[in-house]
């Protein structure tokens, strides 16, 4: 990035002081010190206290909840509609 923008001597002295990965750190919550990234599993579980294997229970949940809401909608309309 240096090399498209000309910097002053000034600011190039405080751009060179941290390119050191060891002393960089991902700000989002979850990061770990020296990353500079961070897992979705590791945010989930900072942020929410939600864990990977919850993720199937609420899809599970409106998969389901959908299937009856049709079903049930399905046989009302064939048994009262004028199908």
């Amino acid at each position: 990035m240096t090399h498209l923008i000309k910097l002053s001597p000034f600011f190039k002295f405080f751009l060179i002081a941290y390119t050191d990965q060891a002393y960089k750190a991902c700000i989002i919550q979850g990061g770990s010190p020296g990353a500079s990234y961070v897992t979705g599993d590791a945010y989930l579980w900072k942020v929410f206290s939600y864990g990977t294997w919850q993720l199937w229970a609420p899809d599970f949940v409106a998969l389901v909840g959908f299937f009856l809401l049709f079903t049930f909608a399905t046989a009302a309309v064939m048994e009262w509609g004028n199908v």
